[in-house]
């Protein structure tokens, strides 16, 4: 699809004309995503537009060493560019410039006169508009015969007959060989052994061998495969299998096309689908953990001490505790001792107890002797064996077997 033609599709209110007509024209000849192998030289194909059409225009361009000094918005050209969509392609640099050829002017009578007023017919508008953009386009598409002609671009396909035509060589542009890349790095693909396109030889990128990856390694999904993907076995960096990477584990990635190497550190939170893929063995909800405590859990297994505490709602995650006596807790789970005893006014509602006499509890489950004794409202305090001296009782109130309550109080 022609740049102009995206752009359009990002400015134009009348998104129904825009789609109709760039989806359907053939793609600008300096596009920056092709991958054909084949780019014939000359600016003769004016990719779609009649060259009757665009003669009306009167385009002139200065040719400067780069496009970083042509004007920085040449709707000014002509009075009845400076609203609308035109504007906003004429205020593109990227749009009117290629290799230094800036726009500079254009008959603008003629133009004007054509575009017309896009409140009056803004189908007939849109179309003419369309035409302005491939115009220019096909007239921004520089010849070549050597590089040089492309100031910091490449020229692509320079000896074939009709000479080349100069390209950003930048990744995913189309390229013959390594010299019309950037990045020296010109990749077949599997679909199409005549298709290339420059790769940009960093981590991710595509590849067909090591040469194309910066230092790097071209790792592939199997032997037979073409087209792999550029890594230095980094973490995070891609892989297929633990021998792709310098650290500790190759993690797969549920829907990615490659999965991504780890090194295993609990403290920077690694990435692991496994616990064998951390070096402290514990991998809670894809990250790995030291399973000290307060660490992040949803199972005891995910913690060295085999406690943790989920909360009494269930939290997700938990977080790892020691379970011994006198720590805060939601379940008998979360305890050494497996008692779990009522705390009243605390965050959670209990603390692990070992359940002997005087310890609090929430049920006779709660307590060795199995006798867990309730004070009176109007404050409630429970208590093993019914031991509750001093604690508030009422008329009726439970105290210790051996206790009275005297004065609102248990003696």
């Amino acid at each position: 699809m022609s740049r102009f033609c995206g752009t359009l599709f990002a400015i134009a209110v009348l998104a129904v004309l825009a789609a109709a007509t760039c989806s359907s024209g053939p793609s600008s000849r300096r596009q920056q995503g092709g991958q054909s192998g084949t780019a014939s030289g000359g600016a003769g194909g004016a990719a779609g537009a009649a060259a009757a059409d665009c003669a009306r225009f009167k385009f002139t361009f200065s040719q400067l060493t780069s496009c970083g000094t042509c004007p920085a918005d040449t709707s000014k050209l002509c009075p009845c560019l400076t609203t609308g969509f035109v504007a906003a392609i004429l205020a593109d640099r990227r749009l009117t410039c290629a290799f230094g050829r800036c726009l500079s002017g254009m008959d603008c009578p003629a133009t004007c006169a054509y575009l017309g007023d896009p409140n009056t017919d803004p189908i007939k508008g849109g179309e003419a508009l369309e035409v302005l953009a491939r115009c220019l386009d096909a007239a921004l598409t520089v010849s070549c015969d050597r590089d040089a002609v492309c100031n910091d671009g490449r020229c692509v396909g320079e000896d074939d007959s009709g000479g080349g035509i100069c390209r950003t060589g930048g990744s995913g542009i189309a390229c013959r060989n390594a010299g019309d890349c950037l990045s020296g790095a010109c990749v077949t693909t599997d679909i199409d052994a005549n298709a290339r396109s420059c790769g940009d030889a960093r981590p991710e990128a595509v590849c067909n061998d090591d040469g194309h990856c910066g230092g790097g390694r071209c790792i592939k999904a199997n032997a037979n495969a073409g087209l792999g993907i550029c890594t230095n076995g980094a973490s995070n960096e891609p892989c297929f299998t633990k021998a792709d990477c310098s650290g500790y584990a190759c993690v797969p990635i549920s829907g990615s096309r490659f999965d991504v190497c780890s090194d295993g550190n609990p403290d920077t939170g690694d990435r692991c689908a496994e616990p064998a893929h951390c070096r402290s063995n514990f991998c809670v909800q894809g990250e790995c953990s030291s399973g000290e405590e307060t660490s992040r859990c949803t199972a005891p297994r995910e913690c060295k001490s085999g406690f943790c505490e989920l909360g009494f709602a269930g939290a997700d995650p938990g977080y790892c505790v020691s379970g011994d006596n006198g720590t805060r807790c939601g379940y008998d789970t979360s305890c050494k001792s497996g008692l779990c005893g009522l705390n009243v006014g605390d965050s959670l509602p209990g603390r692990c107890t070992a359940g002997t006499r005087g310890e609090p509890c929430a049920a006779n489950d709660d307590c060795t002797s199995k006798s867990c004794a309730t004070s009176q409202p109007p404050v409630v305090v429970n208590s093993c064996d019914g031991d509750l001296a001093g604690l508030p009782c009422g008329n009726g109130g439970v105290c210790a077997s051996d206790g009275a309550c005297y004065y609102g109080r248990c003696s």
